[in-house]
């Protein structure tokens, strides 16, 4: 019975469509919105547990995935580049505890965090061999997170917990690569009033993201 259905986020001329099963099987359906032509894949990871799939998380790219377990006793966390042709399993020294949420900081894909039974728990080397994980509530109680969500735009997170209400907070850090990359060092800024005693403003002539330090 399936457990959790995701749809692709990149779409060209057809659909791709993931679904996991409570006994932890994982197909990726292709050309899943054209009728009679749909194409079924099992890729299932070879060492995934016999457990309750919770959801999938789709990266930069439909070969870049997250899967989740939401058991006690399983590696909960595996890691795909190639669209389910390997798996990497990313527990490291996560406690044993469900996993229910994950998100990708779109700014770094070494920085992921996730929302479980105890909380939200964030990692800073997701992409190495063994990830290290803590604790990131900053001020939230440890309770049950079931889903996180974000706000590319700003890049805030909310975390929705199974009865202590909404919390929100954002993904911190420097510009990504893809951002850096697309800056200029011949920028055109207006700062008004000048001179100014009190609040000024800042008007960019170029479109894009922007990270400013005042001194």
């Amino acid at each position: 019975r399936p457990s959790r259905i995701r749809t692709s986020p990149y779409f060209d001329s057809v659909s791709t469509i993931w679904v996991g099963s409570g006994a932890g099987v994982l197909f990726r359906v292709d050309s899943a919105d054209t009728d009679g032509q749909e194409v079924l894949h099992n890729i299932t990871g070879v060492n995934f547990p016999t457990g309750y799939l919770s959801d999938i998380e789709v990266g930069e790219n439909e070969d870049e995935l997250i899967v989740w377990f939401a058991n006690y006793g399983v590696s909960s966390l595996w890691y795909t580049s190639d669209n389910g042709q390997s798996w990497l399993e990313k527990e490291g020294d996560l406690p044993d505890m469900p996993v229910r949420s994950v998100i990708i900081n779109p700014r770094d894909k070494n920085n992921v965090i996730l929302g479980t039974d105890l909380g939200i728990w964030e990692s800073h080397n997701f992409l190495d061999a063994s990830p290290t994980w803590a604790p990131a509530n900053n001020g939230m109680p440890n309770v049950r997170v079931d889903q996180l969500q974000l706000r590319k735009s700003d890049y805030t997170i909310m975390a929705i917990t199974h009865g202590r209400g909404v919390f929100t907070s954002q993904f911190k850090g420097g510009l990504s690569l893809d951002e850096s990359a697309g800056g200029s060092t011949n920028l055109s800024l207006q700062v008004y009033p000048n001179p100014s005693n009190d609040s000024i403003q800042l008007n960019f002539k170029e479109a894009g993201i922007w990270e400013m330090e005042v001194y």
